[in-house]
């Protein structure tokens, strides 16, 4: 997995991690405001306790997956030119040579 690749997984952690917070977040106050309305009241479409207990397998899933994602970049801490090495726009970039073989001809 190349750097890029990281970075990109670390962002959509975050912002899967994020949905599934607002979701549970949004499931909760619909929850609530349903045992809290009465009989008299006029409640908006909302939701009911059973039609949000099909999400939760779901919601069991994403947050395994989540954790599965945090999980695998701590395989792979080091940062190593073997891992680049293939990639000339990856040495250059990172190195300021314009090829592998040019870099480890000055070391």
């Amino acid at each position: 997995m190349r750097l890029e690749e990281v970075w990109i997984s670390l962002s959509g952690i975050t912002a899967l991690h994020q949905f599934l917070v607002l979701l549970g977040q949004l499931l909760l106050y619909h929850l609530q405001r349903q045992e809290s309305s009465t009989s008299t009241e006029v409640a908006p479409q909302s939701p009911s306790q059973e039609s949000c207990i099909p999400l939760m397998p779901r919601i069991e899933l994403l947050e395994g997956e989540i954790k599965k994602l945090r999980e695998a970049p701590k395989e792979k801490s080091h940062f190593r030119i073997e891992d680049i090495q293939h990639d000339d726009k990856m040495v250059s970039f990172y190195t300021g040579f314009v090829s592998y073989n040019i870099f480890s001809a000055f070391f």
